[in-house]
């Protein structure tokens, strides 16, 4: 790694740390409406989110485990950390913690979009629904792999953990010959909440999964056909009242 790259992570971490002397939430973005303050409060976002960011390379080029693995053409600029924020101000998952620092939740949202292989998400081997799941899990994969369109078909599913949670999780793959990672992604950012909106839709009318729901959140993953990660969200019981 480069001397000028060394300097520029540590800069940006450096001010990341001194930003918690100020550190601003999501109410806090929700309420001030004033434009010359949120002029300043992007800059405050993009600041984390390039700390952030810049951090995980760093860990990367000291063979650390990373905070996220993003695919290699994803290109975080500011305006990537800016929709991030005004996608947590709607997304479900964030409700109750409206008080916690932007830098936190930035931290907690890259780590969900874009999980490693030994991030926080794990089978629940030592979880107590972990046998009942598991059971679910086998019933379920009789039915893999299943083509829903000519460019999705789920492949796989399984019991994960999260922040405690227990998540009956499936495999989304997307076959979109010759279209970028990056692409995808932008494509289903965009289109996350009429996807999201239509899978509860159809949830909501099965009784099995609706049974499913009571115990267990579900979680779709969308994967392109190398295995990088698309996007996913989260349904809960709530969510078919």
């Amino acid at each position: 790694m480069s001397t000028k790259l060394n300097r520029y992570t540590f800069f940006l971490i450096t001010c990341l740390l001194s930003f918690n002397a100020f550190s601003m939430n999501l109410n806090d973005l929700k309420k001030d409406t004033n434009k010359e303050n949120q002029r300043y409060q992007n800059m405050y976002v993009i600041g984390v989110g390039q700390g952030i960011f810049w951090s995980n390379v760093l860990l990367q080029q000291r063979d650390k485990q990373p905070i996220f693995c993003p695919v290699k053409d994803l290109k975080f600029t500011g305006q990537y950390f800016l929709n991030l924020v005004e996608d947590l101000k709607k997304d479900p998952y964030y409700i109750g913690k409206e008080d916690t620092g932007i830098e936190m939740l930035v931290y907690w949202e890259l780590e969900r979009r874009f999980p490693c292989s030994a991030s926080k998400i794990e089978t629940t081997k030592d979880n107590d629904s972990s046998p009942q799941c598991s059971k679910i899990i086998d019933a379920i994969k009789k039915h893999f792999p299943r083509k829903l369109s000519e460019n999705q078909s789920v492949v796989d599913a399984e019991c994960l953990t999260f922040n405690d949670k227990t998540y009956v999780s499936y495999k989304n793959v997307l076959s979109f010959p010759g279209v970028s990672s990056k692409s995808l992604i932008e494509s289903f950012d965009k289109s996350k909440d009429q996807i999201k909106q239509s899978t509860i839709s159809n949830s909501c009318k099965d009784v099995n999964i609706k049974v499913m729901l009571k115990q267990w959140n579900i979680r779709h993953n969308y994967l392109n056909t190398n295995g990088d990660q698309i996007g996913f969200f989260d349904i809960n019981l709530n969510d078919c009242n």
